[in-house]
């Protein structure tokens, strides 16, 4: 019951996610595409939300600490899923809400 409510939760999350893009570097990542790849590979460790506060201009710094952040269910990560990735943390901040 509990890992039914946990997924629902996460489902609300990645379908919540702010559809604005965000540019990180010389990428222009998906705040959405960061949303399925924390569904999938993040939220097993660090849970189905992630209170922090961090801006726009923190996407950068946020996308080359993922870059080296890697665990054995994401080695395969590029440096577009980190953008991504990135955007969505950002998405989340309580600053960037409405």
């Amino acid at each position: 019951m509990g890992r039914a409510v946990f997924c629902v939760a996460l489902m609300f999350c990645v379908l919540s996610a702010q559809a604005d893009d965000l540019t990180v570097g010389d990428l222009v990542a998906e705040t959405a595409r960061g949303a399925e790849i924390y569904a999938e590979k993040c939220a097993r460790c660090h849970g189905g939300t992630i209170e922090m506060v961090l801006a726009p201009e923190d996407a950068s710094r946020i996308a080359a600490f993922l870059a080296s952040h890697k665990t054995r269910f994401d080695q395969d990560r590029t440096d577009r899923d980190n953008a991504d990735l990135a955007a969505y943390l950002v998405s989340l901040s309580p600053t960037q809400r409405n």
